[in-house]
């Protein structure tokens, strides 16, 4: 099978133009200007960059599960041309993510030992900084070279989405510290994606494929 390595944001996988690829990478694109507008006209307070941190990492949640409800999303909606979006989804998560780390060590004017120093001694940063670090490992590794590389640990390496989803969110929480709705709406959603994958493992685990119902036990067996 042929990939192509390098797939723009407007088309799909035979170069032809996408209008569901373009239309989500405008709306990806909308809440990073959207902050960067607000902190041109001096509209995010007393701490802009601070401000700024915490309305990027808000973004980086809602994306990220975003992500994690694509697959069933396709099979609820019966619509296929959603996995075309599945990778630009993630690497926007990535990308905010990093944006949220780089506008923390901008907040802490520079300082990298500080901000090494937090995150060793803060368990929250620390939680933080992994999830990161594993959102940098797959977008890293969502290259078509990297799945032909990788071949079938590909797909074992990216299940790790939903580990760093759990710390994600537990970051979530405990910097969120009084006002913590936020953090146990997109919780609750994620616990709701969860059961749904858990149960549609479990229907395909326990019920036959179509026709087998029908055939003689010996030809059952012998498939």
């Amino acid at each position: 099978m042929h990939y192509r390595t390098l797939i723009s944001p407007w088309t799909d996988r035979s170069g032809r133009f996408s209008l569901l690829k373009t239309g989500i990478f405008v709306l990806v694109c909308i809440p990073a200007l959207l902050i960067a507008i607000a902190f041109w006209r001096h509209a995010l307070g007393p701490l802009p960059y601070k401000e700024a941190l915490h309305q990027v990492g808000d973004w980086t949640v809602r994306f990220l599960i975003a992500t994690l409800a694509l697959t069933p999303l396709q099979r609820i909606l019966m619509w296929p041309k959603l996995a075309l979006i599945r990778r630009m989804l993630g690497v926007t998560t990535f990308a905010y993510a990093a944006a949220h780390f780089s506008l923390n060590i901008v907040n802490q004017n520079f300082d990298f030992v500080f901000v090494a120093s937090e995150i060793v001694k803060r368990i929250y940063l620390t939680i933080g900084f992994t999830a990161l670090i594993g959102l940098s490992l797959l977008a890293a590794t969502s290259t078509d070279w990297a799945l032909r590389k990788l071949g079938r640990n590909w797909k074992r390496l990216h299940m790790i989405v939903y580990g760093i989803a759990v710390l994600a969110l537990l970051h979530y929480f405990m910097q969120s510290k009084i006002d913590v709705s936020q953090a146990t709406m997109w919780s609750g959603f994620f616990i709701l994606l969860m059961i749904y994958r858990i149960a549609l493992k479990f229907r395909f685990a326990l019920t036959p494929s179509p026709g087998t119902e029908s055939r003689p036990a010996s030809i059952r067996s012998a498939c």
